[in-house]
């Protein structure tokens, strides 16, 4: 999306506008329009797709030993639901995965107060729906370490380069026994400590169709690819935070206002 999408189009324009989409127990308000955010740009199985490509060589124990960004076409053969991937396990490319994966998680410094469910609200003109996620089933425990992964990679390659980008830093505020009592997230242009994932370094970068600043940290890593200079200089970036927190802060009200409409829906139905 990063190389399609240049700065003075009307496309990233609205993106910055919406600066992420919107997903509402009725609706779904994708940050850009679905020709784009379903077709054009989605890793759906229909021809070859441009991506930024994370390459990682592993050891007999499935150890990283190093790790290289690539801008490539690839195409998708299939795409997999969560839980045709959990009926799978047993593929021995998914379990090498697992492996890989599960090797991720002991590395880092995991928070094991993490909800094990959450819970989500679909609504259609004839009832309201609750469906249980399972946070740990093994397809989403190994995306989410995967995930993280890139994101990690991400991060250290700006870091690595002198690279401005958008970080994710986590402020903490502790209780007189040094436990944690609240937490909260903010964007900086300098990388801080996150204690959750466990990173000296922490971003969003993984999906650039849905969030905004996923895809200027994209253009930024592209464009350093590219043998030139990042698309914006810091204070560029600096400039932008407010503008994104702020929409994200009203992104959130939106989103707990609908779900509370539509648990007293639901309560009102049973």
């Amino acid at each position: 999306l990063a190389l399609a999408i240049d700065a003075d189009s009307p496309l990233y324009a609205e993106a910055m506008d919406r600066v992420s989409s919107l997903y509402l127990p009725s609706v779904k308000v994708p940050m850009l329009p679905p020709r784009f955010s379903e077709n054009e740009f989605s890793l759906c199985s229909n021809g070859a797709k441009a991506v930024l490509s994370l390459y990682l060589n592993v050891d007999k124990d499935f150890g990283i030993t190093d790790s290289e960004l690539k801008q490539e076409l690839i195409v998708i053969e299939r795409n997999l639901s969560y839980s045709q991937v959990d009926k799978a396990i047993q593929d021995p490319e998914i379990q090498n995965l697992m492996r890989i994966t599960a090797r991720l998680r002991e590395q880092r410094d995991v928070n094991g107060d993490k909800e094990r469910f959450y819970y989500t609200l679909k609504a259609s003109p004839d009832s309201v729906t609750i469906k249980r996620v399972d946070t740990q089933s093994p397809a989403r425990m190994m995306i989410e370490e995967l995930m993280i992964l890139y994101n990690r990679s991400i991060a250290a390659y700006a870091t690595r380069c002198k690279l401005p980008l958008l970080y994710r830093n986590i402020n903490q505020f502790l209780d007189e026994n040094k436990e944690v009592r609240n937490s909260s997230a903010f964007l900086a242009t300098s990388p801080g400590y996150h204690p959750g994932i466990g990173a000296e370094a922490y971003l969003h970068a993984t999906s650039p169709i849905r969030r905004v600043v996923d895809l200027i940290n994209q253009m930024q890593v592209c464009s350093m690819l590219s043998d030139q200079e990042g698309r914006f200089n810091e204070a560029e970036l600096l400039r932008m935070i407010p503008i994104i927190e702020k929409r994200i802060l009203h992104i959130k009200e939106t989103v707990t206002r609908s779900e509370r409409y539509w648990f007293l829906k639901y309560i009102e139905q049973e």
